[in-house]
């Protein structure tokens, strides 16, 4: 799933990621004009949601997007 892009208004962003650790399911921040991860996060092998936090300094008035991938076809996948 992918978010619309949208502008980075403040230097940080904080967000909640439960689920599979492994790369096969996982959040990513993308730059939107390159459609470049500027994050990457999976989950602790956790139902309950933690919290992540991460740095835009250095994006912001950029676009950036969002995408939630599940590549896992077993486990935690679905």
């Amino acid at each position: 799933m992918t978010s619309a892009p949208f502008a980075v208004e403040a230097p940080w962003a904080s967000f909640l990621v439960g689920g599979g650790g492994d790369a096969g399911t996982r959040v990513e921040v993308l730059l939107a004009e390159v459609q470049r991860a500027l994050y990457r996060t999976s989950g602790a092998y956790y139902e309950s949601m933690q919290r992540v936090v991460v740095d835009l300094r250095a994006h912001v008035g950029r676009s950036i997007f969002l995408r939630l991938v599940d590549e896992s076809t077993g486990g935690w996948g679905h």
